[in-house]
């Protein structure tokens, strides 16, 4: 239980950096498009539609759309999955501690779980520094078809 409860807890953790990347990169995408929006499209990303006002009651708090950030769940889900994880891995230190102590694979396997935890978090951070792009352009054509025009629909 021990070696499950420390394996998964990583797993966890790296889950919940993942998360963290995802909402940075989400939001930061999301402000180059309201900077940039009123100069190209207009304000469609600033202009938000929604249903009319629904009276059924079971609509509107259970099926019904509702302004939740789909990130943040996912950080919510994660925390708790790492929560949970975390509580399994102290009840199995602490319930085997009458059963078998501790022995060295424990050891290897809680180090290399804890280097790679501390890899992830901070080895993983995008680089914000100066770079250079690659750019291969292609260049597209349209050909018409010389055979025979569509049909006429009547429209």
């Amino acid at each position: 239980m021990r070696m499950l409860s420390t394996e998964w807890w990583d797993r966890a953790i790296a889950w919940y950096l993942v998360n963290r990347g995802s909402k940075y990169w989400q939001e930061n995408w999301e402000n180059h498009v309201d900077m940039l929006e009123n100069d190209h499209v207009g304000p469609l990303y600033k202009t938000i539609l929604h249903r009319p006002e629904q009276g059924n009651i079971f609509e509107k708090h259970i099926l019904g759309p509702q302004a939740i950030s789909v990130s943040k769940v996912n950080l919510i889900v994660s925390i708790f999955t790492l929560c949970i994880w975390v509580v399994l891995l102290v009840h199995s230190l602490l319930a085997g501690q009458h059963k078998s102590p501790l022995g060295w694979r424990h050891f290897i396997v809680g180090g290399i779980t804890l280097f790679f935890i501390v890899f992830a978090r901070f080895g993983a951070k995008t680089h914000l520094g100066s770079h250079e792009h690659v750019v291969t352009k292609r260049k597209t054509t349209i050909i018409e078809n010389q055979t025979k025009a569509a049909p006429d629909d009547g429209l």
